[in-house]
């Protein structure tokens, strides 16, 4: 056999070899499967819009079928039932109750968190006009003035921390609530006093021009979970595997997001919510670690004053709480 002739023979053993070596390393094929999960359109929510854009559900075999509510909270009862698969949502009394009585029905990843020194993803915000003629220019002179905030939830939380350091509580405001999309008008027509919103209400009303940051949540409470992932029956005991899949593109969803206010994450985000650009760039994007473990520290103060105000009727520890081990499967699905 000549030179040339063994020259081919090995080319050829070696792109055999090669080819062998690229379908071993070809990501396994899953067959489609419909997860259902609450829609939002809060920055928390942006890591599931980005991977499902980007295919990353596809890639493991899952298709989203995403049902809309009034208030996220709405959809804890069906996560409960099973006929809700995934939460994506703020945490709250309902789920810390959820989390005690069922062990099936558990948080499992973080989906941000206000932390201190990070920009104002919670706040306080105040009518300009209120605050121009000096009438409000500190928490302390929103005393018997009209607040719009949940009294029970993360916003409520966060204010009555914040007011609780200049004396006040909810017992020294006039409180009310209403849906986010009447917040603008609201601030024009000058029939509510301040409102306690996070993003995108929160830079939506500064750019309108009506709305002034009186308050920001990371100077009071810190860290705090404001958004969980929690997986219902389904996920957790019926078919962990799909919940591991769905949690592989949760976290190559959260890795794009920590790029940041890229072009391709700021197109993704704006053809879901419907904001401009210029929000989105000026929002601040709430801290979501590339590896969404949940710290129980951010749990701990709000259970605390949650049991304190008669909103739970008992603490629950971390194992109940949360499941870790779907992030570690995860990571080793997608060879970290």
């Amino acid at each position: 056999m000549n030179i040339k002739a063994i020259v081919f023979s090995i080319l050829i053993i070696v792109m055999v070899f090669l080819a062998a070596c690229q379908q071993d390393a070809a990501p396994e094929s899953y067959e489609m499967t419909t997860v259902t999960i609450n829609n939002s359109t809060h920055m928390s929510y942006a890591p599931i819009y980005i991977a499902e854009a980007e295919g990353y559900f596809e890639e493991f075999g899952i298709q989203l079928e995403k049902v809309t509510f009034n208030q996220t909270v709405e959809g804890i009862p069906l996560l409960l039932s099973g006929q809700l698969d995934v939460y994506a949502g703020a945490n709250n009394p309902g789920l810390i109750n959820i989390f005690r009585d069922e062990p099936s029905v558990k948080a499992v990843a973080q989906r941000g968190a206000v932390l201190s020194g990070s920009c104002t993803y919670l706040g306080v915000l105040v009518r300009k006009d209120l605050y121009d003629s000096g009438i409000v220019t500190s928490l302390e002179d929103l005393k018997g003035l009209k607040v719009i905030v949940t009294e029970t939830g993360t916003t409520g939380y966060a204010f009555s921390q914040m007011i609780g350091e200049v004396g006040l509580t909810f017992a020294d405001v006039e409180t009310h609530t209403m849906p986010p999309s009447a917040y603008v008008d609201a601030f024009r027509n000058q029939t509510v006093d301040a409102i306690v919103t996070p993003e995108l209400n929160l830079t939506r009303l500064l750019l309108d021009g009506h709305a002034v940051l009186l308050g920001k949540a990371e100077d009071s409470v810190s860290p705090f979970l404001t958004s969980v992932l929690a997986f219902g029956k389904r996920l957790i005991v019926d078919d962990r595997d799909l919940g591991v899949r769905f949690m592989a593109a949760y976290v190559k969803g959260v890795e794009k997001y920590n790029e940041g206010a890229t072009e391709e994450n700021l197109t993704i985000i704006n053809q879901v919510s419907g904001d401009e650009i210029d929000i989105l760039e000026t929002a601040c994007w709430i801290p979501i670690p590339v590896d969404p473990q949940i710290d129980f520290t951010g749990v701990e103060g709000f259970q605390q004053w949650l049991f304190d105000e008669g909103h739970i009727d008992a603490l629950i520890t971390e194992e109940q709480f949360w499941d870790p081990s779907f992030i570690e499967e995860a990571h080793k699905l997608l060879g970290d």
